[in-house]
């Protein structure tokens, strides 16, 4: 099973939220992203969430939020 040990915001702008922290072979989670609009500037519109897993080929994802 994947196990999520940790879901970092990078940026004010977002809120989320996760239902599962462990997810089985064959199931799916669901990933709740809010986007706060006042705290969104012109030069900071990269907004990206750190998802850190015991996946052993990819323990760090990095997932851009398009707005």
């Amino acid at each position: 099973p994947l196990e999520i040990s940790k879901l970092q915001v990078l940026h004010p702008a977002l809120s989320v939220s996760i239902k599962k922290s462990i997810v089985k072979p064959g199931e799916s989670g669901k990933m709740r992203v809010t986007e706060i609009k006042k705290n969104i500037t012109e030069e900071h519109n990269d907004l990206q969430l750190l998802l850190i897993t015991n996946d052993p080929k990819h323990p760090k994802v990095l997932i851009d939020v398009k707005h």
